[in-house]
């Protein structure tokens, strides 16, 4: 039990978005740890695509709205601190992706060495 999640809410709610996150690669045949660093890297250039694009259009809305400044840089603050727990969430979860990847990886590797020594 930890005192920051009592009742393991958190922990469950991340563990199903972990195997949502692991369905979905699967799904997409992402079965190596080279897909998976692949997808790490996507990863960040569409996060720092999105954030350009959030900053861009706060910009743009606060030379359009001078008056609604402080309004926009406030919500444009509120957005990327949104995006970055979510890059930092989603980025754990690949990587602990590529962590079983590897497991089971240094597994099957395990047993054909086996099957290779014993002979046929």
């Amino acid at each position: 039990m930890s005192l920051n999640d009592p009742f393991g809410r958190v922990a469950r709610r991340q563990e199903a978005a972990y195997l949502a996150l692991r369905e979905q690669l699967r799904q997409q045949g992402v079965a190596t740890e080279q897909a998976a660093h692949a997808a790490r890297r996507r990863l960040q250039q569409t996060g720092l695509r999105v954030a350009a694009i959030v900053i861009g259009i706060a910009l743009l809305a606060a030379m359009l709205a001078p008056g609604l400044r402080a309004v926009i840089g406030i919500l444009t603050l509120l957005i990327l601190v949104w995006l970055a727990s979510s890059f930092v969430q989603t980025r754990a979860h690949l990587s602990r992706y590529q962590r079983e990847l590897s497991a089971a990886q240094a597994v099957a590797d395990n047993h054909r060495q086996n099957a290779e020594e014993q002979g046929p």
